[in-house]
């Protein structure tokens, strides 16, 4: 009969006989049995690849001293940098120790741990998040920390591979342990250092370009037909036409021009450091782009630390934008309301096939200026006027929601890379029919293409998007940025591109 069973309520007691307990122990083993043999294939391939070698190879009765030698040394090699690659990316036990230590039933239950990258030298855990996402991510990332010093950097991402979202809501979340030196931007080397100074000579040229193109008037009929004909005049008339023009009037003219272009666009830049600063991230040496229409595109500044959450490459790319967008339309607004002023001797003409190339800015400058200040061939207006215009323009492109530029970094705060993509391809569609930007088009939207396509991938935090109030301010600035590069509609009474053009001009 054996003792009486236990009383309810002193629970219910559950055995294993010891030959299931034998059982379970084997099978554990020769689980483990195999997990080694798995692992251990790369050198057991390895050592068997030298030995076939040495046999086949260098054994060879016809092959002299000097070959056998050379296909040693070659063969070494190849080991040698085999043997590393083993080594490469973060460590497997590094890894289990991460799991059971960072990560729990609390926090986030890890489900499977996936080699991740094309080289498999970063692994991504996936699983389910079990409490606040940003919360729990900081406490992984502390312990990583902890465990690991700086060897590795832990990221929270979108789970690549869910399809469905978060019961929690939004997407579903992943961790991604990259070592350091894989997580983290580059150093600035100083071939880029090079480059930048000579994008930045490039830039004051066409900064001059620009202010010349603005006071062409200033330069007499003769010399301009003497610099485009050369042919047309004898050596002697050439240099007597030329030695005698005063440059000085041309050269006060210009100066405000290029003072002024690249002054916004430092103001842009330091816009970008300052906020940068503050939110504890280092930005590279700026690349400004040089364009012979509008003087500069801006400038390309990458991140050279860690950004740590949407949040603050929102902020970073705004701060940019708000500086350089803010000073420009103070330009803008001064040159119009001091080209109110016909009798100003510091007016200058321009054609007004410009200002229609704006419906924004055609808008503002129609209204400050008359209803048919526009309906003319030219226009007279403050060299201010130029410079606020080709300031909101370049800013007006800088926040197209696309790849890497301040407006694909807004996007991408607001929607993710999933949003950042269909903006991006609306944009290039854009640019490429010409619906943005005009002339400015293709320059620029090949400029994007080679340079800034790619979104931004050094945050440590790519899940959490910006609140309601950075994103209506997103979504202001995109606005903002059509409205300026879309052109006005086409009038009736608007000058041809003949008329434009004419010689009668000169």
């Amino acid at each position: 009969q054996g003792p009486e069973a236990p009383e309810a309520e002193e629970g219910v007691t559950i055995s294993l006989a010891p030959q299931i307990l034998q059982q379970i122990a084997e099978a554990e083993a020769a689980r483990q049995r195999n997990r080694g043999e798995e692992e251990g294939e790369p050198r057991q391939s390895l050592e068997e690849l030298s030995k076939e070698f040495r046999q086949k190879v260098l054994d060879d009765p016809d092959m002299n001293d000097g070959q056998r030698a050379q296909l040693q040394r070659m063969f070494e090699d190849l080991m040698s940098t085999a043997d590393k690659l083993k080594s490469f990316g973060v460590d497997k036990e590094d890894c289990k120790t991460l799991k059971e230590r960072a990560f729990g039933a609390t926090t986030f239950w890890v489900t499977e741990m996936v080699p991740d990258g094309a080289l498999e030298d970063g692994m991504l855990f996936r699983g389910n998040l079990r409490g606040d996402k940003e919360k729990v991510y900081e406490g992984a990332r502390q312990a990583t920390q902890e465990l690991f010093g700086e060897k590795y950097e832990l990221l929270m991402v979108e789970d690549p591979d869910a399809t469905d979202d978060d019961p929690r809501g939004g997407a579903r979340v992943a961790f991604l342990l990259l070592e350091k030196s894989a997580a983290t931007p580059p150093e600035t080397s100083q071939l880029q250092y090079v480059v930048a100074g000579l994008l930045g000579l490039g830039c004051v040229v066409t900064a001059i370009l620009v202010g010349i193109s603005a006071e062409i008037s200033l330069i007499p009929k003769d010399v301009i037909q003497a610099y485009l004909r050369p042919e047309d005049l004898s050596t002697e008339e050439y240099t007597r036409i030329v030695t005698s023009w005063d440059v000085e009037p041309l050269q006060r003219a210009v100066l405000p021009f290029v003072y002024g272009l690249l002054g916004l666009n430092v103001a842009h830049d330091l816009g970008h450091r300052v906020m940068a600063a503050t939110k504890g991230v280092k930005l590279s040496v700026p690349f400004f782009i040089p364009n012979n229409q509008i003087g500069l595109f801006g400038s390309i500044t990458q991140p050279k630390s860690l950004i740590r959450n949407y949040r603050d490459m929102f902020d970073i790319a705004y701060a940019g934008l708000a500086a350089g967008g803010a000073l420009s339309s103070a330009f803008f607004l001064a040159g119009l309301i001091y080209s109110t002023d016909p009798g100003n001797p510091e007016l200058v003409s321009v054609p007004s096939l410009l200002f229609k190339g704006s419906l924004l800015l055609g808008g503002v400058s129609q209204a400050l200026l008359g209803g048919d200040a526009l309906s003319k061939a030219e226009v007279l207006v403050h060299p201010f006027t130029i410079v606020g215009w080709c300031g909101l323009v370049a800013t007006a492109l800088n926040s197209l929601p696309v790849g890497s530029l301040d407006g694909g970094r807004l996007m991408q705060s607001m929607y993710g890379r999933k949003g950042l993509s269909l903006s991006s391809l609306l944009s290039y569609v854009g640019l490429g029919f010409g619906f943005l930007g005009s002339t400015l088009s293709l320059p620029f939207g090949l400029y994007v293409l080679l340079c800034q396509r790619v979104p931004e991938q050094f945050v440590r935090d790519s899940v959490t998007r910006v609140d309601n109030r950075r994103a209506a301010l997103g979504l202001l600035v995109v606005f903002f940025a059509i409205l300026t590069l879309v052109p006005m509609a086409p009038d009736a009474t608007a000058p041809s591109v003949a008329d434009i053009v004419s010689l009668d001009m000169l």
